[in-house]
């Protein structure tokens, strides 16, 4: 049952077409790619401006309820939250829960973002989640939007906004215009296309090789 609702997410998340990949050759491989696929997630939530707060420290019921209900069914896919940590950004309207898939021998398989923004009414609202997938493409954009700019707002181009929830698979709506992610699986390789735009103008746009192995059992 599992298995197939890991199926439903990876469609959700704006996967294309799916294969699978031997697990006997993904424990060979899994020491060098899982290791780089956790730094680039890593990588990209350290570098958006936000505060990290452990969950006990999380007072606020509300938002905490949305959060345990929504935690629940991404542990029925297998996730869990990642050292029981949250991020905190925009002005303390936008909070940023790490998700991480694992197996005892096989290591990390997947990351995951869940997403909670405040409205206009200043209500907690789930917002479009960010996969493993989106994340790594998502910290190559970060590096050259930081380039351009070195004080440009990432979260405020990158990260889903409350004002605008109306949200794809491949899209979603930021502060500043939105990114449109999407994710092709082939026997020989894995491409990510992702495209940032200011207000209907391309800002940025390029396709990456992901060094991420989507692992599922045969």
């Amino acid at each position: 049952m599992k298995k197939l609702s890991r199926r439903l997410f990876l469609k959700n998340a704006g996967i294309i077409s799916t294969m699978a990949i031997s697990v006997n050759y993904a424990f060979s491989q899994k020491t060098n790619h899982a290791t780089k696929f956790e730094l680039n997630s890593v990588a990209f939530l350290n570098k958006i401006p936000s505060k990290e707060y452990r969950l006990e420290q999380l007072n606020d019921s509300e938002l905490m309820e949305q959060f345990q209900l929504s935690l629940q069914k991404w542990k029925n896919t297998g996730y869990e939250t990642i050292v029981n940590s949250y991020y905190v950004c925009q002005n303390n309207r936008l909070v940023l829960f790490p998700l991480e898939m694992s197996h005892f021998s096989l290591g990390l398989l997947d990351t995951a973002v869940l997403c909670f923004g405040k409205d206009k009414n200043d209500k907690w609202q789930q917002l479009r989640s960010i996969s493993g997938f989106e994340l790594e493409a998502l910290q190559i954009a970060t590096e050259s939007l930081l380039t351009k700019k070195p004080t440009v707002d990432l979260a405020a181009y990158l990260l889903p906004s409350p004002k605008n929830n109306q949200n794809s698979h491949y899209l979603l709506h930021t502060e500043k215009g939105d990114v449109c992610i999407a994710t092709k699986l082939s026997p020989t390789k894995t491409t990510t296309n992702i495209r940032i735009r200011e207000h209907g103008e391309i800002i940025f746009q390029t396709e990456i090789v992901s060094q991420h192995l989507l692992i599922q059992k045969l």
